[in-house]
């Protein structure tokens, strides 16, 4: 018995439909990543501030204080679990670096030291056409530095 060629569009409607819902989900997911991922490092820079030291001109980032506030910004708007999982992306690593900048010249001539901030964001984005041909997950991996002064007249 043949099929009617309705059954095959139908099928063939279907399969672009879910890799038109793949294609959206990926490129939204990467620009929510890079938007999380400057939140987070902004809401490290925050919290990590020590406050007695910023009223001497000088500020020094809490490392442990920073990395709470990116993980949970991080968490917050990119909707993760603790693990950093959800429906769509499994296998999330987050890492936080705080490093010193090489002396930068400030704009009135002298030299500034300055800290960066390096966020890094991995995850694994489970797209709906990949599990139909029992594939795996596909890998997106985002890293952004930021950099802010240390020392302020």
């Amino acid at each position: 018995m043949q099929m009617p060629k309705v059954v095959y569009y139908l099928l063939l409607s279907l399969f672009l439909l879910i890799l038109m819902f793949d294609t959206y989900l990926y490129f939204s997911s990467i620009s929510n990543f890079r938007d999380a991922l400057n939140q987070a490092l902004d809401a490290a820079i925050v919290s990590g501030v020590n406050d007695p030291g910023s009223q001497h001109g000088e500020l020094f980032v809490d490392y442990d204080e920073a990395v709470a506030a990116a993980e949970t910004c991080l968490r917050k708007n990119l909707k993760l679990d603790e693990n950093l999982n959800n429906t769509f992306y499994v296998d999330s690593a987050f890492t936080l670096e705080v490093k010193l900048s090489r002396d930068m010249s400030s704009s009135t001539g002298g030299e500034t030291s300055g800290n960066i901030l390096e966020g890094k964001f991995s995850t694994k984005i489970q797209l709906l056409c990949l599990k139909i041909l029992g594939l795996g997950a596909l890998p997106y991996s985002l890293s952004k530095t930021q950099d802010f002064l240390s020392s302020y007249i």
